[in-house]
Formats: structure tokens, sequence, C-alpha cells
């Protein structure tokens, strides 16, 4: 998180942090739970991949500095 968030302040990445593993570990759980081929398994990686990007673009953004 230092590195996709260098501005934001220590309790700003720990919450990225929790947020990004909760996301994934959710996910993770869900998809595997399910029978879903591997294309599809790809394309949902890929798109969960691209939101949790976004989210670190946005979140970047919000702290750079003045």
């Amino acid at each position: 998180m230092k590195d996709a968030l260098p501005d934001a302040s220590l309790r700003e990445r720990a919450f990225a942090a929790d947020l990004v593993r909760l996301v994934m570990s959710s996910a993770g759980k869900a998809i595997s739970s399910q029978n879903r081929s591997r294309p599809e398994v790809d394309d949902l990686a890929a798109a969960i991949g691209e939101m949790l990007c976004a989210y670190l673009n946005t979140a970047r953004a919000a702290n750079l500095p003045s």
C-alpha cells in the first residue's frame, strides 16, 4: 500500500489494505464455491482487479498534496 498510496496516512493505507483483503477473500470464497468455467473465473478476476485498481487510483488522487 505504501507504493500504491504514497501520500496516504498509515491509517488510510491500513484501511485500503483491509478493504482489498476483504474483497479478494470474499470474492475468492464465493467464486471457488460456484461451478464456473475457467474463462468465467478469469473474467471475474480481471473485473475485480480493475475495480480494485480504480479504487486505489481514486484514493491516491484524493491524497495528492495541494
